[in-house]
């Protein structure tokens, strides 16, 4: 895990072991001047956004080997000041300011590459997640919702594309490199309106589309956050916790069935969950606020009970495979 810990005057930034030692520790102190943001930990790597002078122009990203005892300054970056960054085996990935994914090799930290052209077509490009050496992310706008993904050997594609069909949409992707989870919109007239139905939606892992086979899980509501996906199961946000922060819910989807399970919140607000982090085969890892103080929660699937039976007869194909 990659946490932060917060005092009267100071921040950790660790990375450490559930069960376990702790791997890496930075001291952050306010003498300094800035300040670690958004981070990212895949592979055995590690990636923090790193913020000059409170966020005046420019920034930069501290990145390496969650084995490296001293962190190493991955790029200096004078324009992007509002970027953000992901880690994976093959390097360091940045969504920019203008919402165009570049890549950053280990071998060459300083060095940004776009993922191809499609990442210069007018749309937003988000929830980037690097696997290997592939990326799969997100591509809209009011009207088209894509799910695109890159591979060295065949640049940047379509994986679950609608075309000019503005009815339907893919949004919300999550993959633990063995299957993938997404949400699909269905039945929408507006172009510029949220769909009135949605699913749930998984397939075993694949960069190619010709060998996508994605099968309806569940009903689902569309626009939410992005699946987190492990062992055989899918965890994300409910549509309630972003309508009603202060009773905040997670919902677990088993991928083989449809099954699923609410983490409900409590009316009191003494009990918020925020948002899934991991799924190992026995455990669900949550940010989670009890009466006040954000913390990590870790959840036995083994007890949730019976769950709640798929309501699309999951199992089948979906319709869009054929």
């Amino acid at each position: 895990l990659q946490v932060s810990r917060f005092t009267a005057k100071n921040a950790y930034r660790l990375i450490a072991e559930a069960d376990g030692p702790v791997h890496q520790a930075l001291l952050e102190t306010p003498s300094f001047g800035c300040t670690l943001g958004q981070s990212d930990l895949r592979d055995g790597k590690y990636v923090y956004r790193l913020f000059q002078e409170n966020s005046a122009p420019g920034g930069a990203a501290f990145a390496g080997s969650v084995a490296d005892l001293n962190p190493r300054l991955a790029f200096i970056n004078a324009t992007n000041e509002s970027s953000s960054v992901w880690v994976g085996s093959a390097g360091v990935l940045e969504l920019t300011h203008g919402s165009l994914l570049e890549t950053r090799p280990w071998s060459s930290l300083a060095s940004a590459t776009p993922l191809g052209p499609s990442t210069e077509d007018g749309l937003q490009h988000l929830q980037p997640i690097p696997v290997g050496t592939s990326v799969f992310w997100l591509s809209s706008d009011l009207a088209v919702n894509m799910l695109r993904v890159f591979t060295p050997s065949t640049g940047a594609r379509d994986l679950v594309s609608f075309g000019s069909d503005t009815s339907r949409g893919a949004a919300d992707l999550g993959t633990d490199g063995q299957d993938l989870a997404w949400v699909e919109g269905d039945n929408r007239t507006d172009p510029n309106a949220n769909f009135p139905t949605a699913y749930a939606m998984t397939a075993p892992y694949t960069t190619d589309p010709s060998q996508l086979r994605p099968r309806r899980l569940r009903s689902d509501v569309w626009g939410v956050t992005p699946f987190v996906v492990g062992c055989g199961y899918a965890a994300r946000q409910t549509a309630a916790s972003l309508a009603n922060p202060g009773n905040g819910e997670i919902l677990l989807v088993r991928l083989s069935d449809g099954q699923s399970w609410t983490l409900p919140g409590d009316v009191t607000g003494a009990i918020i969950w925020s948002e899934p982090i991991v799924i190992t085969c026995s455990e669900l890892f949550a940010y989670v606020a009890t009466q006040g103080d954000d913390t990590i929660a870790r959840v036995r699937l083994d007890s949730l009970g019976p769950g709640v039976p798929s309501d699309t007869g999951a199992g089948a194909p979906d319709a869009s495979a054929e």
